[in-house]
């Protein structure tokens, strides 16, 4: 893995950032630690993600209303990393939205 630059929140769009924990030794499940985000958004990317036929679980959850953090459990065959099928998952989420919502980044975007 990657070295002290490498530890914490990666910034992701606007004031959201995004911390990608893999699971250790399972390239197949993560969890993905987003802030400034609602349900709004945590409902949508699980339904696109409960689409793709490499998902066996997808979920998410606000631990505490009073704290800005969602966290996104996703469980995978294998086939591809979790990483990669999330990163997918917010492609097909941008190709759902109306031109006017920009709020979900580009496909160029890496988890690390």
């Amino acid at each position: 893995m990657g070295g002290p630059d490498d530890a914490g929140p990666k910034p992701f769009v606007g004031d959201t950032t995004l911390n990608y924990i893999p699971d250790e030794g399972d390239v197949s499940g993560a969890t993905f630690e987003l802030s400034n985000e609602d349900h709004t958004f945590g409902n949508s990317i699980r339904y696109v993600l409960m689409r793709n036929r490499e998902v066996t679980f997808c979920g998410y959850s606000i631990p505490h209303p009073s704290e800005n953090q969602m966290n996104i459990r996703l469980q995978t065959t294998g086939e591809r990393p979790a990483e990669q099928v999330f990163v997918q998952g917010l492609d097909d989420l941008k190709q759902h939205l109306p031109a006017r919502v920009g709020h979900v980044p580009n496909g160029n975007v890496r988890v690390r």
